[in-house]
């Protein structure tokens, strides 16, 4: 509970930096307060009004002013959308517009104009969460940050606008310094302002004690870089490499989590994009080798750090090895990691750029999209006379979903078919 200086020291500072047209109800006045008061001053952020018609701007910081070129005075009153500008694409608005209207949080890649103009494009990643109190919706506010810098060093790969929303997006925090804190605002939640109401929490999947493993893994920890552009920066490696390569979307209900199965020069190795375990606010890329030369793959390995350059200059190298560690946490409803995949022949996976640069998510059948790790199969009846020897089919590429990956990759352990649904993104 605040004191009631600190109190009064709010009420000053909103009543002194809050724009006279804006109208709001008193537990609107009293929570933009709260949100104004614990804000980082370094931070891009916008609050609309989520009780009026069309979402009015009620408030933006001076970082957001710079980077849309638009002052607080030009923008209160007005949507959000004046950002917007002809190749902004319209199916991604379309679902965030979408998103907002079912009270949702999301993630959104968009190119937006800097006051307007068209001569002026910037690319925003942006994160929007809704505020309530005591469930009821009051705002949204939107965290933004200009990725023009880090698009621009896509190669091989066209920048992609999208709008994601995940099931953990919906997790819902107290509003507090801490959930406004930089690198908090740039994860979805749903905001929570009155303190004395109980929050539902969705349940998280914790550490598993499986058995230990040994492997070892590459990589780079402790990453600023969002984890929807990290797997961009990894795809466009990989295509500026010439390597096959299958994508897996995020298909977990608890974190973020990006997989991709690689084959290139006879080595078969796994990527990973996921958030740190070390480091909560951070993120982590974890290469893992399934199969093929060793020399090779490290081969690989270093021309992918090269070709990477900035996105993980700013991080730590991981070279995990030789000792016994814990596999990262399971998914909640996951009892033991997906079966490793039998690689075969390899599909090849190519980029082909739309207007829109959409992301295509493909469903397929659980039996096309896994592939059972089976041990050592058991020997084959000797033939008859004459009879040409069977061969055994080809394994489709990527064989573990989302789910448990990591913890597959370095155990091998088996699951069962069932009867779930494999999710294949493929950048057409």
């Amino acid at each position: 509970m605040d004191s009631p200086s600190r109190k009064r020291e709010r009420e000053t500072t909103l009543e002194t930096v809050m724009h006279e047209e804006v109208q709001l109800c008193p537990t609107q006045r009293e929570v933009l307060q709260r949100l104004v008061g614990s804000l980082d001053e370094n931070t891009s952020v916008v609050i609309t009004n989520a009780m009026q018609r069309d979402n009015p701007i009620v408030y933006v910081t001076k970082p957001w002013e710079n980077m849309c070129g638009f002052s607080y005075g030009q923008a209160v009153g007005r949507n959000p959308r004046l950002t917007q500008g002809t190749k902004s694409d319209p199916a991604v608005i379309k679902l965030m517009s979408g998103a907002l209207a079912q009270q949702q949080s999301c993630k959104v890649m968009m190119l937006n104009y800097r006051s307007g103009l068209e001569d002026r494009p910037f690319y925003n990643m942006l994160s929007i969460s809704p505020v309530v109190h005591s469930g009821q919706l009051l705002f949204y506010l939107a965290n933004l940050q200009d990725y023009s810098y880090h698009m621009s060093r896509l190669v091989s790969l066209s920048p992609s606008q999208f709008c994601r929303t995940a099931q953990h997006f919906m997790q819902r925090s107290r509003l507090n310094a801490a959930a406004l804190a930089p690198r908090n605002l740039a994860r979805p939640a749903i905001l929570e302002s009155n303190d004395d109401y109980a929050l539902q929490v969705t349940p998280v999947a914790g550490q598993t004690p499986a058995a230990g493993f040994q492997m070892k893994r590459l990589g780079w920890s402790k990453l600023n870089l969002e984890p929807e552009h990290l797997i961009d920066r990894v795809v466009d490696c990989l295509q500026t490499m010439g390597a096959r390569y299958e994508l897996s979307p995020n298909t977990s209900d608890t974190d973020d989590l990006f997989i991709v199965s690689v084959e290139i020069r006879s080595v078969a190795c796994r990527i990973l994009v996921s958030r740190d375990p070390a480091e909560e606010s951070a993120y982590r890329i974890l290469c893992s080798r399934l199969g093929g030369d060793t020399f090779a793959y490290h081969d690989f390995f270093k021309e992918l750090r090269v070709l990477l350059g900035d996105a993980v200059e700013s991080g730590e190298s991981l070279n995990v090895g030789g000792r016994r560690m814990l596999p990262a946490p399971l998914p909640a409803g996951l009892s033991q990691a997906p079966p490793l995949p039998r690689w075969g022949k390899a599909q090849e996976w190519k980029a082909q750029k739309s207007d829109a640069h959409e992301l295509r998510v493909v469903e397929v059948p659980a039996h096309e999209a896994f592939a059972p790790a089976a041990a050592d199969p058991p020997a084959a009846a000797p033939a008859a006379a004459g009879a040409p020897a069977a061969s055994a089919p080809a394994a489709p590429l990527l064989g573990a979903g989302a789910e448990g990956v990591e913890a597959a990759s370095a155990a091998g352990s088996s699951s069962g078919g069932g009867h779930s649904v494999g999710r294949h993104m493929d950048l057409k």
